[in-house]
């Protein structure tokens, strides 16, 4: 084996101390892609002798004796570890941040439908060594709802995946082609504290990070971390209509994991909320929600389709209030100038659901097969059950879902779409740059003057040049694979010139040979 290496007396006066024994290559690159898969910013990988290594290093003493639980505490303690496990896997199926789904939460919020909830089913399976199918997830659809079912339906095949976790006789503690996971220990925690800690931080780096349950019930969350990790200012990216911005997690993790993002949930997608009706309102709202979790210093903003209106009225909101705003990114959408030709079709209930599906249908690159004509005939009621009957069977809404949430989903497109906003013009200090899609038709019912100018109009919202960014794709496809790269490699160089963040991660664009 290659590697530092220390001489034969070291190594058994280390054995002999601190019970620690070399760790060979195969256990390493072990130990390493478990690393990689877990959501831990640092690790201590350590081999040998695990009681002796745990009281060294933790001053815990681990008994030899194999775990016997109990009725009591043990069960909470069993549904607690239950349901962090799940959180996990739910996870790295959705790309979310464990911290950012809210145990209460319906899955569907994070994206979940037939094949991801089918894909979660079977990681469930592997682990506990049992046989359950995605349909239960329609009867319990969150995950604290799923982790009480499995504990107390498989109460013993939970208990025997844990007992033989936790058994240091169960593990192969020196065989050679084990990593030695239970050693896998955050540095600067204790073993047993899950409480994520970044010692590199700043105090006001740390305030960034927002846990779902700070965040608040899910019922009532605006608010959501896709990756609520690193170091930088973090950036605030508000979805198109229809109000939902899981499908941002892609420029997320474009950005890099330096580059804490969160996006926003309508009002109103529960279909219980009372959904808001004017755009400066709905940015009054996120915009509270924002300093919640960013006190102090400058914002970064952006929005895609009408989420970058929304944008903009959160950042003069913020610049009103006396807070600095460093970027508003805008994708693919014209400034709020006044209407030049009435869109007839947006009063036209059967086609806005044909719209909305039109969107979806081209960014999980699907036919959910629906007919204008058939919609046409057909009442508001029984359009939304149709269309909910369409999702389903295209695997983008859960069978069990509701169609109180369905309808809410809906409600939220067709009032969004038929939103104005036309604010003054104003000579803003905040940089803009608009990412317009090559393809996009975003102009078509805007005036000959907003259609000639490059910047869609936007430069009469801002002091200084607007930057202009043409992208691939088209205005539903520009923040999905591949185009979004492009889109994250011009942002995160942006960022870190505003923020003086510039590092090798946000400097990616020159060693590709691209210029911003």
């Amino acid at each position: 084996d290659g590697g530092m290496h220390v001489d034969a007396e070291t190594e058994k006066m280390l054995a002999a101390t601190l019970g620690m024994t070399p760790l060979d290559r195969a256990s390493g690159m072990d130990s390493f892609l478990m690393g990689l898969m877990s959501n831990q910013s640092q690790l201590a990988i350590i081999k040998g002798n695990r009681e002796q290594v745990l009281q060294k290093f933790t001053g815990k003493t681990v008994s030899t004796e194999a775990p016997v639980f109990s009725q009591a505490g043990d069960s909470c303690s069993l549904l607690n570890r239950l349901r962090n496990d799940l959180l996990e896997m739910a996870s790295r199926i959705s790309k979310f941040d464990a911290e950012s789904i809210h145990p209460d939460a319906e899955l569907s919020e994070y994206g979940f439908a037939s094949i991801s909830l089918t894909e979660l089913a079977n990681l469930i399976n592997d682990r506990y060594r049992i046989e359950i199918g995605s349909p239960l997830f329609f009867e319990y659809p969150t995950i604290d709802a799923v982790s009480r079912h499995l504990l107390e339906r498989y109460p013993d095949a939970v208990a025997d995946c844990y007992r033989s976790h936790d058994d240091p006789r169960s593990i192969s503690r020196f065989d050679e082609h084990q990593p030695s996971a239970d050693f896998a220990v955050p540095a600067g925690k204790e073993a047993g504290d899950d409480r994520k800690t970044d010692e590199s931080k700043s105090p006001e780096d740390q305030q960034t990070q927002c846990t779902a349950e700070e965040l608040g019930p899910a019922s009532s969350r605006l608010i959501v971390p896709i990756h609520s990790g690193g170091i930088g200012t973090p950036f605030f990216c508000v979805p198109g209509v229809g109000g939902n911005g899981h499908y941002y997690y892609q420029l997320a993790r474009g950005l890099g994991a330096d580059q804490p993002f969160y996006t926003f949930l309508s009002a109103g997608l529960d279909g219980r909320t009372k959904p808001h009706t004017r755009i400066d309102e709905m940015a009054a709202a996120y915009v509270k929600e924002i300093e919640k979790i960013q006190k102090q210093g400058p914002c970064l903003l952006g929005g895609h389709s009408l989420g970058g209106r929304i944008a903009y009225a959160m950042a003069v909101q913020l610049l009103n209030s006396g807070r600095p705003v460093a970027i508003l990114a805008v994708f693919d959408e014209v400034a709020p100038v006044p209407v030049f030709k009435e869109q007839d079709h947006i009063h036209d209930d059967a086609y806005l659901v044909c719209e909305a599906a039109a969107a979806t249908e081209a960014f999980n690159g699907i036919d959910l097969k629906i007919s204008y004509d058939d919609l046409k005939a057909l009442d508001w009621e029984d359009k939304i059950r149709y269309m909910k009957e369409r999702y389903q069977t295209g695997g983008m809404f859960p069978q069990g879902g509701t169609m109180e949430r369905f309808r809410g989903m809906m409600e939220i497109y067709k009032a969004q779409r038929r939103l104005t906003y036309t604010p003054q013009p104003a000579a803003n200090s905040f940089k803009i740059i608009l990412f317009r899609s090559k393809n996009s038709d975003r102009d078509e019912y805007e005036s000959p003057d907003i259609q000639k100018d490059k910047t869609w109009g936007w430069c009469r919202f801002a002091a200084e040049p607007v930057d202009v960014v043409e992208t691939g794709g088209t205005h539903n496809t520009i923040m999905a694979d591949p185009h979004v790269q492009e889109i994250a490699d011009h942002l995160a160089a942006a960022v870190a010139l505003s923020t003086g963040n510039i590092n090798p991660e946000n400097d990616r664009m020159k060693s590709n040979g691209k210029e911003s």
